[in-house]
């Protein structure tokens, strides 16, 4: 029995050697890592805009108003229309509880996210400025890539 094992251990070590993809004679073996770093050069900027009227008309208009507002200072900041994505325009029931605990209907609302790329990072500071000016009510994301 001591045979059949020893037998055993000889035979899976050898063939565990064979399997190495290492060759016979003499070789070098070269591992490494990289790290690339670099500044970034543009920014990707999602911004909601957001109103809340008494029809849903009116909420939905004063949304479309600040949007179009903002594409239309684009140029402003050398931004073309490749690096705008507008999303689509939800409008819904704008609901609150009242002194009873009890949901009420107040008015509509109307939202609609517009994605921006800057690509100088220079007039960050400036586009924001400009974007609050028009009615931005949320900056959701600025993203330096």
């Amino acid at each position: 029995m001591m045979l059949k094992s020893l037998l055993l251990l000889v035979l899976c070590s050898s063939s565990a050697m064979a399997a190495t993809s290492l060759p016979d004679n003499r070789h070098i073996v070269v591992k490494g890592e990289a790290v690339v770093r670099t500044a970034p050069d543009r920014a990707d900027i999602t911004l909601e805009f957001e109103a809340v009227k008494a029809e849903s008309v009116q909420a939905k208009q004063q949304v479309d108003a600040q949007v179009n507002e903002l594409l239309a200072g684009l140029n402003n900041f050398s931004i073309d229309e490749k690096s705008i994505s507008a999303g689509r325009i939800f409008v819904e029931p704008n609901m609150r509880y009242d002194e009873n605990d009890n949901q009420v209907k107040d008015g509509f609302r109307a939202t609609r996210k517009v994605k921006v790329s800057l690509k100088k990072l220079s007039l960050l500071d400036g586009f924001l400025n400009f974007a609050l000016k028009v009615g931005v009510n949320q900056i959701e994301q600025i993203q330096l890539l």
